[in-house]
């Protein structure tokens, strides 16, 4: 009888033991979800960081690349574990432009990277605030300062062709220069002004006769220039008005020293479009550059651009 007693008293301590057991565990799982949503996550912050930062000055119509990174960074010393959030959200502003996107998610688990496109609208002191939020930690807002300019544009041409054979010898000049910039939006839109020069000596294949222009061809008109902003640089067209060729005449010297003059046109036109070859859809830097071209049948020149601020 007494071990029977003996036996009931130790399943009652057990079966105790076991409740007790129980109902802390159960106190300690109904505490935590309170636990964690009252949670600050010490020791954590949003961290934003621009790669390759802001340019000083940007123009109306530019398409500016701005690359961040987001990550959950330790503020220091023995932070807490990392929270548990699935992901965070991004926002970007803009005062004298728009930004596209302009809000995104990124990853709390090893950070996110993210590019946001920057299209200024109107010049003006300009800072873009990009903001970065994560779950109940506190957002991180950081200010990209620029300057938005009506940038203008110069642009200069020079080129040469030079012939020379056993009986004649060329030479052809061109120069020309101008100015563009934003005509709205993106397009770009100018103009300028180009003069030309001609000259050259022949000779007939015996020697008897040597010859010349009387006086170097010469004449000037306009051209405009067309094109439009892309990302990273502008992309130039030139077309080129017609110029009116002088009437010219040249002059021969016989082995007698006997000089004659004929006329050698009467005037004529002159298209540059047809001597010139690689002035459609050049591509520059934002900064400007060079773009070689061809001109005529053996010549070449280059095309410049240079963005000057306002």
């Amino acid at each position: 009888m007494s071990e029977e007693r003996t036996t009931i008293q130790k399943g009652y301590r057990v079966l105790v033991r076991g409740l007790l057991i129980m109902g802390i565990a159960t106190t300690f799982m109904a505490a935590a979800p309170e636990q964690a949503a009252a949670q600050s996550f010490p020791g954590w912050q949003v961290f934003i960081h621009v790669l390759g930062g802001m340019p000083a000055t940007v123009c109306v119509g530019d398409k500016v690349p701005i690359h961040v990174f987001v990550s959950l960074q330790p503020t220091g010393g023995k932070p807490t574990a990392p929270p548990l959030i699935p992901g965070g959200t991004i926002s970007a502003r803009a005062s004298h432009g728009t930004l596209a996107p302009a809000s995104g998610t990124w990853s709390i688990v090893g950070g996110s990277g993210l590019r946001f496109t920057y299209s200024p609208t109107s010049d003006g002191a300009e800072s873009i605030s990009i903001t970065a939020n994560a779950g109940s930690l506190t957002g991180t807002t950081i200010a990209l300062p620029t300057k938005v300019s009506k940038c203008e544009y110069e642009i200069g041409l020079s080129a040469l062709q030079e012939t020379k054979a056993d009986v004649w010898w060329w030479i052809a000049t061109f120069e020309g220069s101008g100015t563009f910039g934003t005509s709205g939006g993106s397009n770009l839109a100018g103009e300028g002004t180009y003069s030309y020069h001609v000259d050259g000596l022949w000779k007939s294949k015996d020697d008897t006769l040597h010859c010349g222009l009387v006086n170097p061809i010469e004449g000037s008109s306009s051209f405009d220039v067309s094109g439009s902003k892309i990302s990273g640089g502008v992309l130039v067209s030139i077309n080129f008005s017609n110029s009116q060729i002088p009437a010219t005449e040249y002059k021969c010297i016989d082995k007698e020293g006997k000089e004659s003059q004929e006329p050698m046109w009467s005037g004529s036109e002159y298209d540059p479009n047809k001597d010139f070859s690689g002035t459609q859809n050049m591509l520059f830097s934002g900064q400007g550059g060079e773009w070689p071209v061809k001109f005529g049948s053996n010549g070449s020149g280059a095309v410049y651009v240079i963005r000057r601020d306002q």
